[in-house]
């Protein structure tokens, strides 16, 4: 069993996990230091640690407590938050955590400087939580010549990680004698003596034995000079000073100079020195073997933190160790995953979206309307838990969940919308007041404060009770109705109820739709635009009934949640209560605008859920039927069935906005050509990390380019076949030209798969220079590469150049590409000159294989990567629902189909 500790050794260790050479590899400094070590298996070690550690905790609020008994506390705790993501299985949480470790002290690609301090409260101490114990070895090469801070550095880092790994420094005498002269106060005993180089003799097994034996006759174990040698070894480094164990002991100096100097010193327990001026006391290899001889027969639990061990001979530890725990989280219903997908709606956490994801989830849906999302997106650990996110410069809120049934979707919306989040971070009570927000909150205060009725009769607002008169009031109250949903969901869970299942099922989610249509209605008063997020992981599961009670939910909820100027367009036209209608107000119908309006949007991403655009608007048509004296407006709704060219810039902007980049034509060109979706898109600009020098410049070809490699193979132009995404995935990958055999070495698709997709016409690869060839058989994609060479030039295929003047040939290509319908033959004789031939090749291509690539998809990539693809991008479809004549519907409909 491997023992955690510092080690001297002559070489490196056959079974090291990392290996860190700092002279050959240049990174004396921690931070880099750090990041050599997880060049190869380290994070598959850290990973391991992490579950293995969830597996011992009782519980998550258990695995929390293990974490931050053993100093978790990097980044202000947001580290441990990322260990819980990876115990509990949630999607690239291990990625994250890997890259965010790679990345402490310095900046995070979060936008957040961290500090050293951070470097030794990350994997160093999740390893001490754990009984997972890697090996590391450190070269010391040079050591000597490395500055004195950074050598002091580089010790306290590697003090951390000896608390759960065995680290190994690989030293010679030179280096040895080094660190026992400058730095054994910052070294445990057992690596002390190994670099002393006076120690000779004494150092033997039968004279440590000896000198133990001399010092348990002189010492009794709970005196006071043992005790001061046990505060010695509980630090790190095995070395004090004097003021420290003075403070410790709650003694004076003189008290500690005096059992240190007449007692420990003379049974060569410890040595005394000088370092910086300030006297010290360090634990010799003596002073160690006395203590283990004691725990060993007496039983004493109180050990330093760190094991260390001799080269070559383990110490026994005796410690009660903390982190033994026997709890193992519950395995999800239907195998995989570590957490119960179906608890309570109490037991649920609002998680914060990441910024990607809010930047994806707000640039797919268009204003006012539901944006499909065809995009693979995975389950959540836990079904039930709501997300949250806010952009508090966009005043833009998004919320949602992952659908599984009409109750679970809304009862996760509503609890979204009515957190504990919401209220600190979008409409505080001040908000609510009109004392911040501007003219709509001003507005929304003077209704609450003195016309509250009006509120119930044209928005519908609920839980507006006689005592909620101000922001807060208001607040508890909607905070009350969260709650007593919550509630609703536990009596369900338990069968606590009298009425059929069906008739319940209907009760709680009726209640769970009209919170969050209250909420909808109450931000929308307030100025903030609001997106709900329906995850469908497994659309493709479902059976013509789940997709018919998918969109008539989605259909009943938007209407709820839309308005024809300042009234709730459900009440108006669906309420089929007439008492109901009677205290409410009913509006003026304008005749040149009967026409109401989607509060905010909705975007339904995951795989094939194009396919429900004709169910959703049907649904959308007719979500409840007319009361028989509905005013007469109705309320439009686009429905977009995939994304256009204007979200992937949408989001490709957000995304830069976040890096300090600016973005340009080409780049939205390369991300939307080969990204899966607008998800994608956001996913890989994330990767890249902030630009810190010239905040603003524009991003580069070369940089989307590494973005997209960071995305999985089947995210690359998905709708291909396996083997092209594997190609074009590999060869985004790759810094330079690969020929069919490295290509298929690096987990590409075989050479044979490799010649079929050259040779076979319709994908134009060869024509339309998307791969190109080198001279001796290599390939490369006509993208710059992210090297030194081409980082800074805007490489693409010759057709797709985005200057404000193309040539003759480039203008000829993108003006097929925009069209409908295949190009001529080139006839014209000027066409047959030589300086042409590119332009001939690609247009026979065009003519030949037009319909293939229209039916394959790769016309559509093809556009985007010329730029012409927003000509051919289909408009929305709207849907109506409502009471307006066929007139009013029909400049409705043009006004959805303009936005």
């Amino acid at each position: 069993m491997t023992t955690a500790g510092i080690e001297i050794a002559d070489t490196p260790p056959e079974e090291a996990d990392a290996v860190a050479n700092p002279k050959a590899d240049g990174c004396w400094p921690p931070t880099k230091l750090q990041r050599a070590l997880y060049a190869d298996t380290f994070g598959v070690q850290l990973i391991e640690a992490v579950r293995e550690t969830a597996e011992r905790a009782d519980s998550i609020r258990g695995f929390y407590d293990v974490l931050e008994e053993h100093e978790v506390e990097a980044l202000g705790g947001a580290y441990a938050g990322l260990c819980v993501d990876v115990a509990k299985g949630r999607s690239d949480a291990a990625y994250e955590l890997i890259r965010t470790t790679r990345q402490l002290g310095g900046q995070t690609s979060h936008d957040i400087r961290t500090r050293f301090d951070d470097l030794l409260a990350a994997d160093a101490s999740v390893f001490a939580a754990s009984e997972v114990t890697p090996t590391v070895a450190i070269s010391m090469a040079e050591f000597a010549d490395v500055r004195r801070d950074q050598r002091e550095d580089v010790l306290a880092l590697v003090r951390a990680y000896a608390r759960g790994c065995r680290v190994v420094l690989v030293a010679g005498p030179i280096e040895r004698t080094f660190l026992w002269q400058k730095h054994r106060e910052q070294l445990p005993a057992s690596v002390k003596e190994d670099c002393n180089p006076r120690l000779g003799e004494s150092a033997s097994p039968v004279a440590v034995r000896e000198q133990v034996a001399e010092a348990r006759d002189a010492l009794q174990p709970d005196s006071k000079p043992v005790q001061i040698l046990r505060a010695i070894a509980s630090e790190s480094s095995e070395t004090a000073t004097y003021n420290a164990l003075a403070g410790e002991m709650a003694v004076n100096r003189g008290t500690i100079r005096n059992h240190v100097t007449q007692r420990l010193v003379p049974n060569e327990l410890v040595d005394r020195f000088d370092h910086l001026n300030t006297a010290h006391v360090s634990l010799t290899h003596i002073g160690q073997a006395f203590l283990d001889a004691l725990d060993s027969d007496v039983g004493v639990q109180s050990r330093f933190e760190g094991c260390v061990k001799d080269a070559g001979q383990a110490v026994t530890d005796s410690r009660d160790d903390p982190r033994t725990h026997t709890w193992a989280p519950p395995q999800a219903e239907g195998g995989g995953g570590s957490a119960d997908r179906h608890r309570l709606a109490d037991r649920h956490v609002v998680s914060t979206m990441a910024r990607w994801q809010h930047a994806a989830a707000a640039n797919a849906a268009p204003k006012q309307g539901v944006g499909l999302v065809d995009h693979d997106i995975g389950e959540k650990e836990d079904r039930g838990e709501p997300h949250w996110s806010y952009d508090s410069d966009a005043d833009r809120l998004v919320v949602g969940g992952e659908y599984t049934n009409p109750l679970s979707f809304w009862v996760c919306v509503a609890r979204a919308l009515a957190s504990p989040l919401t209220f600190r971070h979008v409409l505080p009570p001040e908000r609510l007041d009109g004392e911040t927000g501007g003219e709509a909150s001003e507005e929304f205060a003077d209704l609450l404060h003195d016309h509250r009725g009006i509120l119930r009769s044209t928005r519908c607002l609920g839980y507006l009770s006689g005592e909620a008169t101000d922001g807060e009031a208001y607040i508890s109250e909607l905070q009350d109705a969260e709650e007593h949903l919550c509630e609703l969901t536990r009596r369900w869970k338990h069968g606590e109820f009298e009425c059929s299942a069906a008739e319940y099922r209907g009760i709680v989610t009726r209640e769970a739709l009209g919170l969050a249509g209250t909420m909808v209605h109450l931000l929308d008063l307030c100025g903030v635009d609001v997106v709900r997020e329906a995850r469908v992981p497994n659309l493709p599961t479902f059976d013509a009934k789940d997709e018919e009670t998918l969109c008539r939910t989605l259909a009943v909820g938007a209407s709820i949640q839309s308005r024809y100027g300042q009234f709730a367009a459900y009440r108006q036209l669906f309420e089929d209560r007439e008492e109901k209608r009677e205290r409410s107000f009913s509006p003026k119908v304008d005749a040149a605008d009967p026409v109401g309006e989607l509060i905010g949007s909705f975007v339904i991403v995951g795989p094939g859920v194009s396919g429900l655009a004709d169910g959703l608007e049907s649904a959308l048509e007719r979500p409840a039927d007319l009361h028989e004296d509905a005013p007469e407006f109705s309320v439009h709704v686009p429905i977009q069935a995939e994304p256009r060219r204007r979200d992937y810039a949408r989001t490709a902007r957000a995304l830069c906005s976040i890096k300090d980049l600016s973005v340009t034509r080409a780049a939205v060109s390369v991300l939307q050509a080969f990204a899966g979706s607008p998800y994608d898109v956001a996913a890989a600009l994330h990767s890249l990390a902030p630009e810190e020098k010239a905040l603003g410049r524009d991003i580069r070809v070369s940089e989307c380019r590494f973005a997209l490699a960071t995305l999985s193979a089947d995210r690359i132009v998905p709708e291909a076949t396996p083997s092209e995404s594997m190609l074009l995935h590999t060869l985004f990958t790759a810094d330079e030209p690969l020929s069919p055999t490295e290509i298929e070495a690096r987990g590409g698709p075989s050479t044979r798969s490799i010649r079929r997709i050259r040779n076979d016409p319709d994908y134009g690869f060869k024509a339309l220079d998307i791969i190109q060839s080198t001279e001796d058989g290599r390939l490369r994609l006509a993208v710059a590469f992210n090297t030194d060479k081409e980082r800074g030039v805007t490489r693409l295929p010759w057709w797709a150049s985005h200057d404000d003047s193309p040539d003759p040939d480039t203008s000829h290509i993108q003006n097929v590409l925009a069209g409908d319908s295949p190009p001529d033959e080139l006839t014209h004789p000027a066409a047959q000159e030589p300086q042409f031939a590119r332009l001939r090749r690609a247009n026979a291509t065009l003519r030949e294989s037009w319909y293939d690539l229209r039916e394959n998809g790769w016309l559509q990539r093809l556009r985007a990567l010329a730029g012409v693809s927003g000509e051919q991008d289909p408009p929305p479809t709207t849907a109506t629902f409502g009471g307006a004549t066929p007139q009013a519907s029909l400049g409705g409909a043009a006004m959805g189909v303009a936005d």
